[in-house]
């Protein structure tokens, strides 16, 4: 039994630098880069609340100069990394989980990277865009960071893992019996 696959277009804005690539000795364009495609996919429509069982969610593509590379490791050349290239500060994302605040934040943002709450745009609590440097301190946007990162009611940490320590937090909150 397959699931069936709905296509899901994005918005057109985009920060991608088209300049932002890998060398092509070392690397190896991943076209389509159907993984990443799938994820953000599905990540989006759970977001946006329109996800239903049984659909695979799929991008109809990246945001405009974003583009995902492969390459082998070296300690073990079966397994291969993939990173997504274009970040116009010419940092690259290792999962689409890392990658989709940046691209949520795009597509409400209509393409620019001002105010983006990810862990590429962010750097020790000051976030950055290609605009520059913003004055957001620590902790200034928990808030919308937390609603970015929270995709299915657990709150992720800044990679996009689980935050098992706020989960933790949060069950005292709720419960502060000893």
């Amino acid at each position: 039994m397959s699931s069936r696959v709905e296509i899901v277009p994005i918005n057109t804005g985009s920060n991608g630098d088209p300049s932002h690539r890998p060398s092509t000795g070392t690397h190896t364009l991943d076209d389509p880069p159907t993984n990443y495609l799938e994820k953000l996919g599905t990540l989006w429509m759970k977001h946006r609340g329109d996800a239903r069982p049984g659909i695979l969610y799929k991008l109809d593509k990246l945001p405009d100069g974003y583009t995902v590379w492969e390459k082998p490791r070296k300690t073990d050349p079966k397994h291969v990394d993939k990173w997504l290239f274009g970040n116009p500060n010419h940092k690259t994302f290792d999962s689409p989980n890392r990658f989709f605040p940046h691209f949520l934040h795009l597509m409400n943002s209509g393409g620019n990277s001002v105010d983006c709450p990810c862990t590429v745009c962010t750097t020790r609590g000051r976030s950055m865009s290609t605009a520059g440097v913003s004055t957001r301190l620590p902790g200034a946007d928990a808030a919308s960071h937390e609603a970015v990162n929270d995709i299915a009611g657990v709150p992720l940490d800044c990679e996009g893992t689980p935050d098992v320590f706020q989960i933790l937090i949060d069950k005292l909150k709720r419960d502060p019996r000893p």
